[in-house]
């Protein structure tokens, strides 16, 4: 008997990172005078304009941690967002998706939250991620410290002020959790049909 595909198009995406690795460098933005344009270009890297938005009314003042004391919380909110993210790319990996074309957000209709998957992304100025060479095997890890050009300012307010409603792309489940000094997610996606598919043929495509 031929095996039976099974039957949904989903696919599954995970990722881990060290929230030391993210600790670390918001105590070097901490340290060096230059720290509000040192930790907002690392916010730039991998949220978008929206995020951003949500993250600084929550954690910032004048692009500084409103409280040195919420280091730790600080740094697994972002490994975990950061993870969320890698989780999505690998996921949906017919799209080839940048971190800028993923939003993650509380769910309005469930607990817990969801990622968004934008059909154009976020923000057209922001950079792609750089390039892996050929020894990196997964981009996990991969928090590079590199000069990034500036978004448009009316671009990010405006991105910033749309709303769940407004969005349009395509839901993702999200899951985070943490245990000790790393972070994890999974994401549960939605294969896309291709023209053609008919019932569980997308998920039958794996098969052959």
């Amino acid at each position: 008997m031929p095996l039976r595909p099974f039957p949904l198009g989903f696919s599954i995406g995970t990722d881990i990172v060290h929230v030391n690795r993210i600790r670390a460098l918001l105590v070097k933005a901490q340290q060096d005078e230059s720290q509000p344009q040192y930790l907002d270009r690392f916010l730039r890297r991998f949220l978008t304009p929206r995020e951003q938005h949500v993250f600084s009314s929550q954690y910032l003042t004048n692009g500084r941690l409103v409280d040195g004391g919420q280091l730790d919380a600080v740094s697994k909110h972002l490994a975990g967002r950061w993870a969320a993210k890698e989780a999505t790319i690998k996921a949906v990996s017919w799209r080839r998706l940048r971190f800028h074309q993923i939003v993650i957000q509380p769910s309005p209709h469930r607990q817990g939250l969801m990622a968004v998957i934008l059909d154009d992304a976020a923000s057209a100025s922001a950079p792609a991620p750089p390039p892996l060479s050929s020894d990196d095997a997964e981009p996990t890890t991969i928090i590079p410290e590199i000069d990034f050009r500036p978004l448009v300012e009316e671009h990010m307010v405006r991105e910033a002020e749309v709303g769940h409603e407004e969005l349009t792309g395509q839901v993702a489940r999200i899951s985070i959790s943490h245990d000790g000094d790393y972070a994890t997610a999974v994401c549960l996606a939605a294969e896309e049909p291709v023209p053609g598919d008919v019932g569980g043929e997308a998920a039958a495509r794996e098969l052959f």
